[in-house]
């Protein structure tokens, strides 16, 4: 049964290997919890014991695995864990006898107490699905290999606590506080521990090129077997634990080529390399799409930005790139097959978004000279001018927050935990298809997803303001499709409270 197992194991993993463009991920998981003990049963088979019934208790456990995770899209991956795990779990159960005290016959209370110590081989096979953002879900099935379980078994005198002793099967005093204690392997064990397991991660990433993540997460282990044949005895655990991984980011699937435009001198402009060389690189150039611009203050002064890229679908960072500190110049490419978003970037600047989507190759390779003005949160909060949220999404005619729109409110979550005394407005439009009381209400609904999206991941909803326009400030007219797409908007404003 092991070995089909681990055949199936290994074709699953090929055929994901072959099917995804994401890379795998590999990595070690560290965990630990509490376990609740179940169970039915007087004595182990073979060990004397007078017990009445032992029927729960506790226990804890450490594991370390190491992880492989495959994942089939930006939404679903499967992880699969092999380990190492330690359980150990303490029954116990209070019984009232007689008991000599100072010789005399008295009553007492004594405890029966059996304690396991289980070595595990742990095998994990957990399907995740991401909910929202880097917060994911998973449920599977986690089967274990004992290695040799042992227990521990006696029965102490619990009260009176001191000068008390057992009395024999005679009713003599057998001057003993302790008795019917064994030791040794557990009897009957089953070599195959099954269970299912749920849980949530959230994953966060570690450097800028998200090569490296750590996801902690919380899980339930319930159990479907007992820990020996003959008995009832099993654990229900509890765990908190963390994922430290490492995907290769390299290859025209997984990364973009990020390019800092540098000036050229004169003598490099009149150098030719041959033709062959030319070739080559301009087969390199098709291959990728090519964004230029400027970074400029509202003065027109050119401004050093740092420009990060990222998945719109996945929520990852993809590449980093920076624009030229005297003329604000900036030059990257993409690859083709993903959609992108991508932020300008500089302290006391509020980072205007972009977005562009390369699921599909366009008729042209390049994007030329699109200068971005970045405003500073000081000018922002002097003139009180309206700021678009650039990618926020909602399905057709509802308000509920897709996704993708995660990447674009992070930002502004990270201006407001910087700036504790400032207060957003915000305010949400649509197009005029509709009566003005369902735009209203449509408006309203949407400026408030923002609002409880803002307040659930920490920020004061007294800091927060929300309003619905519904069709009533168009900003470009709504004759054309393109038209009533730039009226479909959130923005906001901020303001200065003490």
């Amino acid at each position: 049964m092991m070995k089909l197992y681990i055949f199936l194991l290994i074709l699953v993993s090929s055929v994901a290997f072959a099917q995804v463009q994401n890379p795998i991920r590999f990595g070690g998981f560290l965990g630990g919890g509490y376990d609740i003990h179940s169970a039915n049963f007087t004595s182990l088979r073979g060990v004397p014991n007078c017990c009445p019934v032992f029927e729960g208790g506790s226990g804890n456990g450490f594991q370390v695995q190491g992880v492989v995770e495959v994942p089939f899209s930006s939404e679903f991956f499967l992880a699969t864990r092999i380990g190492y795990t330690v359980r150990s779990g303490t029954l116990q159960k209070d019984e009232s006898t007689t008991l000599f005290v100072n010789n005399q016959p008295s009553n007492g209370v004594f405890r029966h107490t059996m304690e396991l110590n289980n070595p595990q081989i742990m095998i994990d096979i957990l399907p995740h699905y991401t909910l929202f953002g880097k917060l994911s879900v998973f449920a599977g099935v986690s089967a274990g290999i004992q290695l040799s379980p042992t227990f521990n078994q006696r029965e102490t005198i619990a009260v009176p606590e001191f000068g008390s002793t057992f009395a024999d099967s005679n009713g003599n005093n057998s001057n003993q506080r302790i008795r019917n204690q064994f030791s040794g392997a557990l009897p009957d064990a089953n070599p195959l521990q099954l269970g299912v397991m749920a849980g949530m991660g959230y994953t966060i990433p570690l450097n800028a090129s998200t090569s490296l993540l750590a996801r902690p997460e919380v899980s339930i282990r319930i159990p479907l077997t007992s820990y020996a044949s003959t008995v009832s005895w099993n654990a229900t655990a509890f765990q908190v634990g963390i994922s430290i991984l490492y995907r290769q980011m390299q290859g025209k699937d997984v990364s973009p080529i990020i390019a800092i435009e540098t000036p050229q001198t004169k003598t490099e402009e009149v150098k030719q390399p041959p033709p062959t060389v030319i070739e080559e690189k301009k087969e390199e150039v098709d291959e990728k799409f090519t964004i230029t611009g400027r970074t400029l203050k509202s003065d027109g002064s050119p401004l050093q930005t740092s420009i990060i890229i990222e998945d719109l679908q996945t929520g990852e960072t993809i590449g980093k790139s920076e624009s030229n500190p005297n003329t604000g110049a900036y030059k990257f490419s993409l690859d083709f097959g993903r959609y992108y978003s991508y932020s300008f970037q500089a302290d006391g600047f509020y980072p205007p978004s972009k977005r562009i989507d390369l699921r599909t190759k366009p008729a042209k390779n390049s994007l030329n000279e699109e200068d971005v003005v970045v405003k500073s949160i000081e000018e922002i909060l002097a003139s009180g001018e309206e700021i678009r949220i650039n990618n926020i999404f909602f399905d057709s005619d509802k308000a509920d927050l897709l996704k993708e729109s995660f990447l674009e409110l992070d930002k502004l979550i990270q201006i407001l935990n910087k700036y504790p005394n400032i207060h957003v407005i915000l305010e949400a439009h649509t197009d005029n298809i509709g009566s003005d009381k369902y735009n209203d209400d449509l408006s309203l609904r949407r400026a408030k997803a923002v609002q409880q999206y803002l307040v659930t991941n920490s920020i004061a909803a007294k800091r927060i303001t929300e309003k619905g326009f519904g069709k009533r400030k168009p900003v470009s007219s709504n004759d054309t499709e393109e038209g009533r797409a730039a009226n479909r908007r959130v923005q906001f404003r901020l303001e200065l409270k003490k």
